[in-house]
């Protein structure tokens, strides 16, 4: 139990790590609105990375099924990316602040949050070990299960950032004023967190 409650704590603390790297990105490297929409667009990615890595190492499924599921998932999460990244582009383009956006900012914003990036893979994979794999959660997931359980964590974790942005960028606000949501997406990221591994909790004890 003891070990379980270090690395449950220790992924918290992972998380809270990596969502503190926009913040350090506003204030001194001077990223825009735009480059921390794309972060944590990144971060979606990364999490859908993860879910397949779930999805595979679930016990609970047929091995038959999930040759089925996993590449299910793995195009209509694809097509989520697709659309969430265009409703970024839009959503910035009404920033006074902001050039006109196109695709060739999308690698320079990737470019600018390259240890960003390190950091979510490190966070995410720290989680998926430490939660997912010593605690041996993947013995009572299901992969029919998992192939739905990212979108309610991101939409919510996404709006609160979007909604920011979009007050930021039309009342043309500083930048400053998304350290705010911000802090209210690590609140809600946490919470989500929690609830999504106490429910694995509950399962294994039944």
């Amino acid at each position: 139990m003891l070990q379980k409650g270090i690395s449950y704590d220790s992924s918290i603390i992972g998380l809270i790590i990596v969502n503190l790297i926009p913040i350090f990105g506003v204030l001194f490297l001077n990223w825009d609105l735009f480059t921390i929409l794309i972060l944590y667009w990144c971060e979606s990615a990364v999490i859908g990375i993860f879910n397949i890595l779930k999805m595979i190492f679930a016990k609970s499924d047929d091995k038959r099924l999930k040759f089925i599921l996993i590449p299910f998932f793995a195009v209509h999460y694809g097509i989520f990316m697709f659309v969430h990244l265009m409703f970024i582009l839009v959503i910035t383009s009404f920033s006074p602040t902001l050039p006109e956006l196109d695709f060739s900012n999308i690698f320079t914003a990737i470019s600018q949050i390259f240890l960003g990036l390190v950091g979510l893979f490190a966070s995410h994979g720290l989680s998926f070990y430490s939660n997912y794999i010593q605690t041996e959660e993947y013995k009572k997931s299901d992969a029919s299960e998992l192939m739905f359980s990212p979108y309610g964590r991101i939409i919510v974790m996404q709006f609160t950032i979007i909604i920011g942005t979009i007050i930021t960028a039309i009342f043309g606000l500083p930048k400053y004023v998304i350290l705010l949501f911000i802090f209210i997406k690590i609140i809600v990221d946490i919470k989500a967190h929690k609830k999504e591994h106490e429910r694995f909790l509950i399962k294994k004890e039944l």
